[in-house]
């Protein structure tokens, strides 16, 4: 009788604990940073940092070879930023109007011909999927996008693009933007490279933005201007997601409550043996 009403305990108090088990708890939301610029040197062909805030992303250099000028600008003070209802924005988030977020500006020469090339060079190959991109202000210009992965294989135009959702848009277009356009740049996925060209003359917010959907080591922009006699200029933009950690499919308080079933089924252990042996 006493050995019934100690198994009937026993399992009502693992039926209770198991029962306060939360959900199998759903994978953490991702991490997002917008890559912050700087520039530690002087001149038109330097290496010089690009650093994301997340823990485990992959920080990079950069380099611009070219006759045209650059410089590093804050959102705050360039009145120029993505809302999070651009198509950027809804996977990295906003990066504006404040913050520390920041852009780099290119300036081309005045002819047809002179290009300005920006490198950037990750420290590794950054994940499919993770890293996100943009080019703005174009409008009497156009550049060209290459990249490679982690053994220095080009990736197509396809994949340079990836998984960006509306990759040609405009931020002026969104709701609480710093401004009001709608001209959007022309894109063409070539077979090692993709082509976006401006195709108005005057507008801030005219984005093309890409997503590898394989790793990518290396991003190189070729910018050209097309307003012979006027020099133009472009923006450089770049976001990056953590990468996500593996997922043990329980929450924190699923884990105590386990714990509390470890715990109950040790202390009835015990007190099975304790009564057999009296």
């Amino acid at each position: 009788m006493k050995k019934y009403s100690l198994s009937t305990a026993l399992v009502a108090t693992i039926s209770a604990v198991a029962l306060s088990l939360a959900p199998l708890a759903p994978a953490s939301a991702a991490t997002s940073s917008w890559g912050e610029w700087t520039d530690l040197s002087v001149g038109a062909a330097s290496a010089t940092n690009l650093t994301f805030s997340g823990t485990g992303m992959v920080n990079a250099t950069w380099s611009v070879n070219g006759a045209g000028a650059y410089s590093i600008i804050g959102v705050d003070g360039g009145d120029e930023y993505f809302v999070a209802g651009t198509p950027i924005g809804e996977v990295f988030g906003a990066n504006g109007p404040t913050g520390t977020s920041n852009y780099l500006r290119a300036e081309s020469e005045d002819d047809l011909v002179t290009p300005v090339i920006i490198t950037v060079t990750f420290e590794s190959a950054v994940a499919a999927g993770l890293l996100g991109f943009a080019v703005s202000d174009l409008d009497s210009d156009h550049v060209t996008v290459t990249a490679t992965d982690g053994s220095g294989t080009a990736l197509t135009g396809t994949e340079i693009v990836g998984t960006a959702t509306d990759s040609a848009f405009n931020f002026c277009d969104y709701p609480d933007s710093p401004c009001t356009d709608t001209a959007v740049p022309a894109i063409t996925e070539n077979a090692n490279d993709v082509l976006a060209t401006g195709v108005d003359t005057n507008t801030d917010g005219s984005t093309a933005w890409f997503r590898p959907s394989v790793a990518v080591k290396t991003v190189t922009f070729t910018y050209l201007n097309d307003d012979e006699g006027n020099s133009s200029s472009s923006r450089y933009w770049f976001a990056q997601t953590a990468a996500p950690l593996p997922d043990t499919g329980l929450s924190g308080s699923s884990m105590m409550a386990l714990f509390a079933v470890g715990a109950a089924l040790l202390a009835a252990g015990g007190l099975l043996i304790a009564r057999r042996r009296s």
